[in-house]
């Protein structure tokens, strides 16, 4: 596992294959974003990372203080709704 140097330290390099197809969007995403097509990799990586976590684990991204309060500022009485 290679890791990287300056502005990558702290991370390794991950590889995967794709699709020609998906692959040409790739590259056409990288030149719309004006950015390389190692950050848009990064970025489907986090993305689709993120997205397959909250499924499999919802319990570790929800945090029950701030969606009672997000019920209390929409007028909803949250403990009340529980108990009904």
């Amino acid at each position: 596992m290679k890791k990287g140097s300056g502005h990558t330290q702290g991370t390794v390099r991950v590889g995967g294959r794709v699709t020609p197809e998906i692959n040409t969007e790739i590259d056409g995403l990288a030149k719309e974003l004006s950015i390389s097509k190692t950050a848009v990799m990064s970025l489907i990586i986090h993305t689709g990372y993120n997205a397959i976590s909250r499924l499999v684990r919802p319990e570790d991204f929800l945090d029950y203080k701030k969606m009672t309060a997000a019920f209390q500022d929409a007028g909803i009485d949250f403990e009340k709704a529980l108990e009904e």
